[in-house]
């Protein structure tokens, strides 16, 4: 632009503030009242171990020392054992549903607001059927368009459904979202 020269400048949501939404994909099994999912029986463990580089750890790996609890959010882990630059911790699982219980077919317990059932065992795999009540559209037949509440609080909307996905809408709460902004500009000094 030269001085004196008046332009008007268009800047669409993605380029400024966003779109109204942020679009996500979801199984679309996480928006059934009832869903089996087959997951490896290593999750179910009270105490995984894993060997970690001592790379891996940044600051925390100095200094490393046998019974040493090393933190990392809310996961702990005791180092058991250190070869070199391999470090061997467990972690203590208290994410697993069925922690300090052993597993059966049968057994049930109530995880994040779902009942989970455990359907059948193998040496390597779970199958677990959950009756999904963090479903925010729990006993409800789901269509695009209808808005929900999500388990930490947060609304959603569906905005498409396919056979295997969902396509979730999270609203974008700056005020701006979702508007294409013009500015018209003019050239008062150039230094």
């Amino acid at each position: 632009m030269k001085l004196g020269e008046k332009k008007t400048l268009t800047i669409a949501p993605a380029d400024a503030y966003g779109e109204a939404y942020t679009e996500q994909q979801v199984p679309a099994k996480y928006f059934q009242d009832v869903f089996k999912e087959v997951v490896p029986r290593d999750n179910f463990q009270d105490t995984i171990t894993q060997i970690v580089p001592m790379s891996a750890l940044g600051e925390q790996g100095t200094n490393l020392t046998v019974g040493k609890v090393i933190e990392a959010g809310n996961v702990k882990a005791t180092v058991t054992k250190i070869e070199g630059e391999n470090i061997t911790v467990e972690i203590d699982n208290a994410q697993n549903p069925f922690y300090g219980k052993k597993m059966t077919v049968g057994l049930k317990t109530t995880f994040e607001g779902n009942t989970v059932t455990v359907k059948k065992l193998t040496d390597t795999e779970v199958t677990i059927e959950v009756v999904n009540k963090a479903n925010p559209f729990y006993g409800k037949k789901i269509k695009e368009g209808m808005e929900g509440t999500m388990p930490n609080g947060g609304t959603m909307k569906i905005l498409k459904i396919e056979t295997e996905n969902i396509t979730i809408g999270i609203p974008n709460t700056n005020p701006l979202a979702g508007k294409t902004l013009k500015f018209d500009i003019e050239i008062k000094s150039i230094k």
